[in-house]
């Protein structure tokens, strides 16, 4: 079997079994995996050998953390199983100490910064595409397949909701949106479109993409003059405001579709800003 056949058959199971962002997931690390052994020379899985995955992994040091190289190696042993392939040194190879899981989140100034910036562009050319796309992501914490699949439908301006029903668990959830918020999409819904979609590219006249998306982060990457900026941290950002500010765990599960409360409670953790302003505001012996 060839390596592009073995990468195409997992890809062709998870697009079956699986949701549109754990497919583009597997996507970008078998494509990765496929590039890699064309430049090496393999073109078949039988060229993969002991050697050529101490060689991959060895090249993966170089500029991955642990634990992407741990996603790596994970959904190759599961593309080899898949395909019914036996590959005894792979299947062994154990998982690397992966440092202590933070999440990266927009911390709260940067976040009212993007969302004045959002609000202040005229609604020229693409502006309104941007600009609801960036206060949907900053409100609802939905992850980037949600929101490109959000149908007009859905949306309930009066009351200020929003029913997700493409998510990753399969199950239909209802998120909110601030007053500005519904004020601008009503303006997006305006526009007269045979899309069903909420979000469209309106000088291209198409629903909007992954790409679209992937655009307006490294856009804002440039306007707010940051390193890093993903459609993910606005989800961190949100569970861990709305936690910070007292809402209930079971609240916060439900605004973010988790399956499992366990989920949740990853974000349950303090910034050091956040420990220092609880600590002299709830513990003063002089007052």
């Amino acid at each position: 079997m060839r390596i592009n056949e073995l990468v195409l058959n997992q890809l062709k199971y998870v697009k079956l079994t699986h949701s549109e962002g754990t497919y583009k997931h597997y996507e970008s690390h078998l494509v990765h995996f496929e590039k890699w052994c064309h430049q090496h020379g393999n073109e078949f899985v039988s060229d993969i050998t002991d050697m050529a995955l101490i060689d991959y992994i060895t090249d993966l040091k170089k500029s991955c953390a642990n634990i992407t190289i741990n996603k790596k190696v994970g959904i190759l042993k599961r593309t080899f199983v898949t395909s019914g392939i036996t590959h005894e040194y792979l299947m062994n190879i154990k998982k690397f100490k992966e440092k202590t899981t933070t999440f990266e989140m927009v911390d709260i100034e940067l976040l009212k910064a993007i969302r004045k910036h959002a609000l202040s562009l005229h609604d020229v050319f693409n502006n309104l595409t941007i600009k609801c796309t960036m206060l949907l992501l900053i409100d609802t914490g939905c992850r980037v397949n949600e929101l490109i699949h959000i149908e007009k439908k859905n949306v309930n301006l009066d009351a200020q909701e929003i029913l997700l029903t493409t998510t990753k668990t399969k199950e239909n959830r209802v998120v909110y949106i601030h007053t500005d918020t519904a004020n601008e999409l009503k303006k997006m819904m305006a526009i007269k479109s045979n899309h069903k979609y909420l979000l469209h590219h309106i000088t291209l006249n198409r629903p909007l993409n992954y790409f679209d998306v992937d655009w307006l982060m490294k856009h804002y990457r440039k306007v707010m003059g940051v390193d890093k900026l993903h459609a993910h941290m606005f989800r961190h950002s949100l569970a861990s405001i709305l936690l910070e500010h007292g809402a209930d765990i079971k609240s916060v599960q439900d605004i973010l579709g988790h399956r499992n409360l366990e989920t949740t409670q990853r974000y349950i953790h303090s910034q050091k800003s956040h420990v220092k302003k609880t600590f002299f505001s709830s513990f003063d012996l002089n007052q």
